[in-house]
């Protein structure tokens, strides 16, 4: 009772008032007009088809919505990594009529609602509960800071910037049309809406330390996860893992993917085996996707069936052979990558439109419908105790589960007296994104990190236990003489978790940092921020140190191509390091549906050792 009410109980009083606000003007409305039996029974079953939730049969949402006299000159708010920006709100592109021509159909296959119903209505009834848009180089606005300008464009003039610009991206047009939507419909405006981004790095970034980024009464996340990044085996390990930090965070919020597919996946005939893949595993973790790769195909049908006309790149008897190239290869909705399609990866500013309307359109559908659905129907779908969400508590580690966060460089546990080598924190970012990390130029060099160090008190005299390790670097298929490095631990026992392509994923002890030593990435120029992930069993003692070796890249190790790099030079770079309790599901997770696997035997001796874990 003296805790602090949180956003989310004053949610529920606000539900619990429009219930009977809802009840009595339904009472007035039925006295007053006198309501056939059939025609109530058809409203039971208009409301049913709501809780259901089939948002395709109620009301038409256009993907670019007019204001229709409603003023739109309200400044854009929104928090860009915890710091307050604001923007005066974007104009509508001129765009082709390809786009233009995207019906109802279309648009409605570009979304797909897997979340359960009652989180829907929830956020719609907590108008003032946070938006958090998580990202990577796309939502941090790669690609949308090239003019606009159509004679610019056409005169080949244009300076094709890949400067990052969040003012410009989909995440800031997501803002305008989603309130654009709402005001249309009578609802309140969105003004709490978070973005994080993190170039260079795969989704499951955001699986660590989920809490300095997520409130807990945040209501919708839309996680913009790019698929080229990681093969189609490793998609449902990395998706799901991101999917239940969020949920340990913020259990009633709303997870909606965001596809953004690269050039080359949009041109197959059929849909990209990595884009299944995620569209698989969404239905299987029940969270909604925007598929940005049906809209363009519809547009290349469009493009290809119609007399197309090009905005801002018209065709002649001048135009490039690369472009003819294009437009035979991917018709029209190359148009809406960056660098004039050279970037297969990133949109443009009229791709990032494109992106963030589709996205505001899937989240308007769902909001407005879901306000629209009797409370009382609504409650037939919530369980019967909601979720009471303490956002007063502390971000410190708790008793039960904490996260020890490194994810910046100059913050890692580093034991200086037993590191020895080269090592030195650089920033080798550019275009504005730093990019910190601790680099050894000679192969013999050694890093130590104290995994202890900032352990919580209660964990510390703890007797034993199994620890999840997350330790980030970079690696590269551009930087010719990257290394390898190896991992070794002391006054701790380290082993790894065992996945599915293990070296790709999960390498240890050996991480080969030079992507080019593996088919996936051969041919890809790369350089992300990736992650190694293994088990720490600490016993009976206040000490345990991971130690990382530099050493020479090429080593024989399955998957990778057999010729060892011989070159004087080597480097590696180290980021970060996340560690956490190793997640009960995890170890039921190995010992029940992985029993032969080494991380499976390792939990197993653990156990027999007197450790119950």
């Amino acid at each position: 009772v003296g805790k602090q009410m949180t956003s989310t109980n004053l949610c529920c009083c606000d539900a619990t008032v429009l219930f009977f606000a809802v009840l009595l003007a339904t009472f007035r409305f039925g006295a007053a007009a006198k309501l056939s039996t059939a025609a109530a029974e058809q409203a039971e079953n208009h409301m049913a088809s709501v809780a259901v939730y089939h948002p395709h049969r109620l009301r038409h949402f256009p993907l670019f919505p007019r204001a229709l006299g409603i003023s739109t000159n309200e400044i854009t708010h929104f928090l860009l990594l915890h710091k307050p920006h604001s923007f005066e709100p974007l104009k509508v592109l001129q765009h082709g009529k390809a786009i233009l021509q995207l019906n109802t159909t279309e648009l409605d296959k570009t979304e797909s609602y897997f979340v359960d119903a009652w989180k829907w209505h929830e956020a719609s009834a907590c108008p003032k509960a946070p938006i958090v848009v998580l990202g990577t180089s796309i939502t941090g606005g790669r690609g949308a800071d090239e003019p606009t300008g159509q004679e610019e464009q056409i005169a080949g003039t244009a300076d094709l910037s890949s400067v990052y610009n969040v003012g410009q991206s989909w995440g800031h047009h997501f803002v305008d049309i989603l309130n654009r939507h709402l005001m249309l419909h009578r609802l309140e405006s969105v003004r709490n809406v978070s973005i994080f981004y993190k170039s260079g790095t795969f989704p499951s970034f955001f699986s660590m330390c989920t809490n300095s980024v997520l409130p807990p009464d945040t209501r919708i996340v839309l996680l913009e996860a790019p698929t080229w990044m990681i093969t189609q085996a490793g998609i449902k390990e990395q998706l799901a893992r991101i999917a239940n930090a969020v949920r340990r965070v913020a259990p009633n919020a709303v997870i909606v993917f965001v596809e953004w597919p690269a050039l080359e996946d949009v041109s197959e005939s059929a849909m990209a085996p990595n884009l299944v893949a995620m569209d698989a595993a969404a239905s299987e973790l029940k969270i909604d996707t925007v598929r940005v790769y049906h809209a363009l195909r519809a547009v290349a049908s469009h493009c290809t069936h119609s007399d197309y006309d090009v905005p801002f790149s018209n065709l002649s008897k001048e135009t490039p052979g690369r472009l003819k190239w294009l437009y035979r290869h991917f018709p029209c909705y190359h148009e809406l990558y960056a660098n004039r399609a050279k970037d297969m990866v990133h949109p443009n500013p009229w791709g990032h439109q494109l992106l963030g309307a589709l996205v505001a359109r899937h989240v308007a559908r769902a909001l407005v419908n879901a306000s629209m659905a009797s409370m009382s129907q609504a409650a037939a779908n919530t369980p019967t105790v909601l979720h009471q969400v303490d956002t007063s508590s502390s971000t410190a580690p708790s008793d039960s589960h904490f996260e020890l966060c490194y994810l910046s460089a100059p913050d890692l546990p580093l034991i200086a007296a037993a590191s020895h080598g080269t090592w030195k924190l650089v920033d080798e970012g550019h275009q504005g994104v730093e990019k910190l990390g601790y680099l050894s130029t000679q192969k013999g060099d050694v890093l130590v990190l104290d995994i202890l160090r900032d352990f919580p008190r209660n964990h510390t005299g703890n007797s034993c236990g199994l620890l999840t390790v997350t330790l980030s670097y970079l690696l590269s298929t551009s930087i010719p003489d990257q290394g390898a490095f190896n991992l070794t631990c002391d006054g701790c026992r380290c082993k790894e978790l065992s996945v599915p392509l293990q070296d790709l994923f999960n390498p240890f002890p050996v991480v080969e940092t030079n992507a080019n030593a593996h088919y996936t990435f051969r041919g890809v120029n790369i350089s992300i921020t990736a992650q190694t992930r293994f088990v720490a069993y600490y016993s009976n003692t206040s000490t345990c140190t991971l130690s990382v070796s530099h050493v020479p890249s090429g080593w024989p190790l399955p998957n990778f191509q057999h010729t060892p790099l011989l070159q004087a030079r080597s480097r590696i770079r180290i980021d970060g390091l996340f560690i956490e309790p190793m997640q009960q599901s995890s170890v039921l997770w190995y010992t029940h549906h992985q029993r032969h696997s080494k991380t499976a035997k390792f939990l197993r001796a653990v156990n027999s050792s007197g450790c119950r874990i």
